[in-house]
Order: C-alpha cells, then structure tokens, then sequence
C-alpha cells in the first residue's frame, strides 16, 4: 500500500515554494498522494489572512495536480491549529502516511503539542532547502516575502501561480495599493 503525506502549513499565500517541495516529495517518494492541510490558526505565528481565503487560494494551487488534495479539517475545527489533533482525527499510522515538514519548520519540533506521540502516529519527513534532511532545489520564496511585495504594489507572478495572484488581486488581500 501506498502511503500518503500530510502537509500542513499557513500558506499564507501558497507559492511555489510549497508546490515545489510537495511535487518533489510526491515524484520521489512516490505518495498515492499529497494531502494538503491549511491551518486555521498556527500556534507559532502570528494573525495570519483569514482561514477561507488562505483555503481557496491553497485549493486553486492545487486544483491542476489530481494527486493533490486538500483538507479542510483545521480550517472548520477553528482556533489554534494542532497537528497531533489532526493526526489522530484522521486515525493515521506510521503504516499509511507521512509528514512533510520544511526543514526550518522541523527545527521547532520540539515545541509541538505532544511531539513524542505525533511521532508514533506518522512517519516524519524532513524536507530541506538549505541543507538538512531531503535537498530540494533553492527557492528563495517566504509567504512574508511575497505580503511584503504585494503591500508595495510589486510584481509576485513568478512567486505564485496566476490563479492564485488573481484571487488575492479579486480580494485585495496583503493590504494591496
């Protein structure tokens, strides 16, 4: 049986970045599929754009690749987002999935509600663009980059994938001139 990997995250906005790191995992480690989790609230972040935005934009992100999909399960629970909650609503085993984390985001693994048994629930894999865990390819892309750029009236279209530009541009999201 084929696993499947969680990947979790405020994408706030979605960008290439995350679509490359989940295309990547799904080729190499060849997943039956990615399922993507847009946080409601992260518990290491800040107030970030609103849940139903960030999942409509993650939901257009991914619409082009069948073995994407997206889950809305932490966006309707509301409040902080937990992963070991999401983990065990979705009665997950080391057996059947995996967790994509960005290397960066591993570092603070320890600071996870219940790490240990996130642990016992899923296989974890590290994914890396600066040198620990799986190397993928560099890309110098930060959702607070690309808030950044949009909040100057910058061009973003090589940060993320027009569909997604368009919804922020429709909803004037970023505080956008």
């Amino acid at each position: 049986m084929k696993k499947r990997a969680l990947f979790g995250g405020s994408f706030d906005p979605p960008h290439f970045g995350h679509l490359n790191l989940a295309i990547e995992m799904l080729e190499r480690e060849g997943f039956e599929e990615v399922i993507w989790v847009p946080a409601a609230q992260s518990p290491f972040k800040g107030p970030a754009t609103e849940a139903m935005h960030r999942l409509a934009m993650v939901r257009l992100a991914t619409a082009p690749v069948a073995e994407f999909k997206v889950l809305d399960l932490e966006i309707r629970r509301v409040g902080k987002s937990y992963t070991v909650d999401t983990l065990e609503a979705l009665g997950c085993t080391p057996e059947r999935f995996v967790l994509l984390v960005a290397d960066d985001v591993y570092a603070t693994f320890d600071q996870w509600r219940r790490a240990d048994r996130i642990k016992e629930l899923v296989d974890i894999l590290v994914v890396s663009r600066f040198g620990e865990g799986i190397m993928l390819p560099k890309m110098e892309i930060s959702g607070t980059r690309i808030r950044e750029r949009l909040k100057r009236g910058l061009y973003c279209g090589h940060l993320v994938p027009a569909n997604v530009l368009d919804y922020i541009y429709e909803h004037r999201l970023y505080s956008m001139p």
